[in-house]
């Protein structure tokens, strides 16, 4: 069809008024580390960064709007900028792309502003993140997600593994089947790796030079990934409002003591306790997996776009992660809270209707700048085969959002977590010795969102 007129239609139907602010500045900030977002400064050739050109031209036009160059800093910049902003009573931003959970800070810090007070904003339309939605305690919302951003896409977990070293294996299974009859569990991974390491370098240590069946960083938003897939949460929003503790529930302490297993105890795994000689940093996983010396590693989809990945001549295939077992309804996903960028609007912002107004109209408009990403970049780059598209549809169909995963993870449950798959072996015990401390991280918030 003409996307032409396709454009059109969906710009048209965001049911904002056409208002006129009379050349206003709109004013944004974001993260350093966010490669495409609100602004292009000009048309460069690269799809993407010329389809955001377009796009913004056109709101100028429509809204007779200018946007300001966006302001581009480290993200615990931003968090500083915007506290000092709303401290000293200012309206500097109309609109900021934080790093997640410094992000969530902020709102618990009484900075952002609610955006269900927002006019002509309807957060039901396909281009807002529905699940973010579940991020809300009550009719309080501080944080949004919407098609305006790559970096929710970038960020988000998932498994690759060396399908031309699979094929040298006798009965290695169709991962992508498995996958697709809901198969691909903990148990099934921990089961495939568990015999692929090999000596290759014939020293009679486990060091780089080897292969090994699986990597992983054993930190931060990597666990959290695993224990997300296992549809595992780190705090519960109740139905009074209360945010509570579901660590301690047997499934939960099963499901950590399942991931324990398979990071530290797996023969095949790479384990921060055992193999003390390699260096299992951020980065590691995606080392050792160009390098052609491990089976299966979890990276984000921004891996996938990197030089080394495009140039990396053995086929490879893409994964969600695995569920804790086959009776879990769906796999989980998740998009990491120490990178991915959020929206909120500092509590001091003045002209409210021009942010909500030009919010949607980025938002609704941004539906070319993600087919230029999904389509382009990613699958176009990525997908070396049929299935590979259709895993890279599963796992950003599944991502899983709540304010358990932005408050918890700073506060004890996230770091509970942490302790238990870095190797401490038992769980129940280590809940037992934490639970109070978690507890009372837990009231802090509710302190903050009781009415």
């Amino acid at each position: 069809g003409d996307t032409s007129t396709e454009a059109e239609t969906t710009v048209l139907s965001d049911n904002v008024p056409d208002l006129d602010f009379g050349g206003a500045e709109f004013r944004t900030i974001e993260q350093s580390s966010t490669k495409y977002s609100f602004y292009s400064a000009e048309a460069t050739g690269d799809i993407i960064s010329d389809t955001i050109y377009e796009r913004n031209r056109k709101i100028e036009e429509r809204f007779n709007v200018t946007f300001a160059p966006t302001i581009s800093e480290w993200y615990t910049d931003i968090s500083s900028h915007v506290k000092q902003s709303v401290m000293a009573g200012a309206d500097d931003y109309d609109l900021v792309f934080g790093q997640i959970f410094d992000t969530s800070t902020l709102a618990m810090n009484g900075m952002c502003l609610n955006w269900n007070i927002l006019p002509h904003m309807d957060l039901t339309k396909p281009w807002y993140t529905a699940n973010i939605q579940k991020a809300s305690i009550g009719d309080k919302l501080f944080m949004i997600e919407s098609d305006l951003s790559t970096s929710y896409t970038d960020q988000t977990w998932m498994i690759v593994y060396n399908q031309t070293k699979a094929e040298q294996y006798q009965n290695f299974p169709d991962l992508y089947s498995l996958v697709r009859e809901g198969k691909w569990t903990i148990d099934k991974m921990s089961e495939l790796i568990a015999d692929k390491y090999q000596d290759l370098n014939g020293d009679s240590e486990r060091n780089e030079g080897d292969f090994f069946g699986m990597i992983a960083n054993q930190d931060g938003c990597q666990l959290a990934a695993f224990v997300y897939g296992s549809d595992v949460r780190l705090a519960a929003i109740e139905d009074d409002m209360t945010v509570s503790n579901p660590i301690g529930e047997e499934k939960s302490i099963n499901a950590i003591m399942k991931l324990h297993d398979l990071f530290n105890v797996n023969p095949g795994s790479v384990s921060k306790m055992t193999d003390k000689k390699i260096k299992t940093e951020f980065t590691t996983a995606k080392k050792f997996f160009v390098d052609g010396s491990v089976l299966f590693a979890p990276v984000q989809v921004s891996t996938l776009m990197s030089e080394e990945f495009r140039s990396f001549e053995d086929h490879y295939g893409v994964l969600p992660i695995p569920k804790y077992d086959e009776e879990q309804e769906r796999y989980y996903s998740f998009s990491s809270v120490y990178s991915g960028g959020i929206m909120m609007v500092p509590k001091t912002a003045d002209n409210l209707e021009r942010t909500a107004v030009v919010l949607t109209a980025l938002a609704s408009g941004s539906e070319d700048v993600y087919k230029a990403y999904y389509e382009g970049a990613l699958k176009g780059k990525v997908a070396r085969d049929e299935g590979a598209s259709d895993m890279i549809d599963i796992l950003l169909s599944t991502r899983c959002y709540d304010w358990g995963e932005f408050l918890a993870i700073g506060g004890f449950p996230g770091e509970f977590v942490n302790l238990t798959l870095k190797g401490n072996k038992n769980v129940s015990t280590l809940y037992a010795k934490y639970e109070s401390k978690m507890l009372s991280d837990l009231e802090k918030i509710n302190s903050l969102f009781g009415e």
